[in-house]
């Protein structure tokens, strides 16, 4: 059964849930479905100054992250996949030639952030 028919099933009304589901927030969500990208968000949308270098972005999220990974490794996923991602989606400005980010602001993704920090300290 398609979600829709599911969700009309449940409700018992004839309404197509399909168009009123929001793309934005799958892509959102999306985005902080990774540890990695979670924890950079962290970083980036609390910093106090307008950019940072991308080499003090890593080592912040490989202390936040916690893991065996040194900060080379965290480095080369945020370079190569998880700054390119969120630059793309608009969350972060990301210039590769001066290795500087900065956060661009994201009312939603900033609102998901709280909540998912809040579960996180919880743990």
């Amino acid at each position: 059964m398609a979600s829709a028919d599911f969700l009309r099933s449940q409700n018992g009304d004839a309404e197509d849930w399909s168009t009123e589901l929001d793309a934005g927030l799958d892509d959102a969500l999306g985005l902080l479905s990774d540890r990695t990208r979670r924890a950079a968000l962290y970083v980036v949308s609390e910093t106090e100054s307008d950019a940072m270098f991308v080499v003090d972005l890593a080592q912040k999220v490989a202390l936040f992250e916690d893991t065996s990974d040194d900060i080379e490794t965290v480095l080369t996923e945020l370079t190569h996949a998880h700054l390119p991602q969120m630059a793309a989606a608009g969350i972060v400005e990301y210039d590769d030639e001066s290795n500087m980010v900065r956060y661009a602001g994201d009312e939603r993704i900033e609102s998901l952030l709280d909540q998912t920090k809040a579960v996180e300290r919880s743990d």
